[in-house]
């Protein structure tokens, strides 16, 4: 076992390119250095039945902490193996009781915290959230759902609905009210609706009859008020607004965008205009680069990674 202290390795190893596509990794080496490798594969690490292949941990620091030089090369690549009956976890991250993240991703400018991609199939998953998730930034889709079991057949079906889609962000309020002997109702809304949307519509159905029911005051101190109608008559409302608020307001919705220089020429899904795999974002996210023979033998400068130290046993 290796062992250190006061800011040196238990552990060095560093990868030199020498592999192959065919054989991507190289020997394993050693030096007088102690636990140190040079070789395409700088640490691997197999593990069979329920035991772990690699497990760290860390108190008041980073348990885990890779750096990648480029190349679009992963700086953490895990591989899942489906066993006869059960289907394998890549990467399980656990968070402990106390204010904190399990995971922690971030990006920089120009590149993409996480992507994440499933192979072909209808119930092939890219992302499994199985609880609440948050989202600060803005969530684009070609496609919003919901889907729940079934209720008339919940152990064989799925309920699915769709989203009403916009070109403006929008609010919508509704409900029922019934007229009094004037034929007169009053809707009152919580005092956040006119801080949160702005030139609202109104639409009014009259239930049991036809009448000539309209909004005879607008919505105004968090209420608005309906007339025309006869005395006891039900009338469904509506109400629909547009978002006024600071985040609606700080990231306004740009209808139609072009797209960056990289991405054109590229689809978001191109099977469905007829054009190959090849041509989609994705693809030109997670393609591998081969790094130039020049660079084949470059190293970290002393600025990205400390030098390895020699190690007590």
């Amino acid at each position: 076992m290796s062992y250190a202290t006061g800011g040196q390795y238990s552990g060095y190893f560093r990868t030199t390119g020498c592999g192959t596509p065919s054989l991507p990794a190289c020997l394993f080496q050693t030096n007088p250095l102690g636990s140190y490798a040079v070789a395409s594969s700088g640490i691997r690490t197999d593990a069979e039945g329920y035991s772990h292949g690699l497990w760290v941990s860390a108190k008041d620091g980073a348990a885990l902490k890779a750096f990648a030089n480029g190349y679009w090369e992963p700086v953490v690549s895990v591989e899942a193996l489906q066993s006869s009956t059960y289907g394998g976890i890549g990467l399980n991250v656990r968070g402990r009781s106390g204010y904190g993240y399990a995971g922690y991703i971030q990006n920089v400018t120009g590149t993409n915290g996480l992507y994440v991609g499933a192979a072909p199939g209808t119930f092939n998953t890219s992302l499994y959230v199985s609880g609440n998730a948050l989202v600060s930034g803005t969530l684009f889709a070609s496609t919003k759902n919901f889907r729940i079991d079934h209720p008339q057949f919940p152990d064989s079906k799925y309920l699915q609905h769709s989203v009403i889609e916009s070109d403006g962000y929008k609010v919508q309020y509704d409900g029922n009210v019934v007229l009094d002997s004037k034929g007169e109702g009053s809707v009152t809304l919580p005092g956040y609706v006119e801080l949160v949307g702005r030139d609202f519509r109104y639409q009014l159905t009259p239930i049991g009859s036809a009448a000539s029911v309209y909004v005879a005051s607008e919505l105004s101190g968090g209420r608005f008020t309906i007339a025309g109608g006869r005395a006891g008559q039900k009338v469904s409302w509506s109400l629909t607004g547009i978002r006024k608020d600071p985040a609606a307001v700080a990231e306004p919705l740009v209808v139609e965008q072009a797209k960056p220089p990289e991405r054109q020429g590229r689809y978001l899904r191109p099977e469905l205009y007829g054009q190959p795999a090849s041509l989609s974002e994705a693809a030109e996210a997670t393609a591998t680069r081969t790094p130039p023979a020049a660079d084949s033998g470059k190293t970290f400068g002393a600025a990205q990674l400390n030098p390895p130290v020699r190690l007590g046993h």
